[in-house]
């Protein structure tokens, strides 16, 4: 009988010292396990960023010197997040009358043509929004230039004079642009032109300085 009782306790103590080491094996209380599934770091040219591209055509109307001027162009642009572009871009532009000049003593009507190219960055406000802004500022070098005849039917002179140079823009501007489809954008714009280092006979340093305005054609992967 004494033989079945200490049986008896030793099986009860065995068992409650086994349900006591499975409770603290299961116990996860005092444990903390810190888990942070969204960490992940960041850099500027790795694959965290979505990318698109856009290939446009400009065209735009301003003035030169008072007169009427025609500029076409395009752009290559690389686009980061949706938000920023940053690219190549090219124009050329010309008079759409004439300038009536007086240069080295002779009444000469002349047409000025020329063209600039160079970097561009761009800033996109709100670009899944169906209407919104972008920001393009253009740097670049350019060059313009002019050949001129003049006759005299009086006097039967005959003259002939060309000149050209090369200079610096900035192109600081205004977009609102129109997302017509996935691939496709329509933007009106404003800019103003700022030339540095202009120097042709006939015409101040300040005379391409102006305010245009464009439309500008946009089709790529936005």
């Amino acid at each position: 009988m004494k033989k079945l009782q200490i049986l008896f306790v030793t099986a009860c103590v065995a068992a409650s010292m086994g349900a006591n080491a499975q409770t603290k094996e299961n116990d996860t209380t005092d444990q903390y396990v810190v888990v942070d599934h969204d960490y992940q770091m960041k850099t500027l040219l790795g694959g965290n960023h979505t990318n698109g591209f856009y290939l446009g055509y400009d065209i735009g109307f301003g003035s030169i010197d008072q007169n009427e001027m025609v500029e076409t162009g395009g752009r290559l642009a690389w686009i980061i997040d949706h938000s920023f572009a940053i690219g190549l871009f090219g124009s050329g532009f010309f008079s759409a009358s004439e300038f009536d000049k007086a240069i080295d003593g002779h009444s000469s009507d002349i047409m000025l043509g020329g063209g600039y190219g160079g970097v561009m960055f761009e800033p996109i406000l709100f670009p899944k929004q169906p209407v919104h802004l972008s920001f393009p500022m253009m740097v670049g070098v350019g060059g313009a230039g002019y050949d001129n005849y003049s006759y005299n039917n009086h006097t039967f002179d005959y003259w002939a004079g060309s000149d050209a140079d090369a200079f610096m823009v900035f192109k600081p501007g205004v977009e609102l642009e129109f997302n017509i489809l996935k691939f496709f954008r329509l933007g009106l714009g404003a800019q103003y032109r700022y030339v540095y280092g202009l120097n042709l006979d006939g015409f101040g340093k300040n005379d391409l300085n102006g305010f245009s305005g464009n439309v500008a054609f946009k089709f790529g992967k936005f």
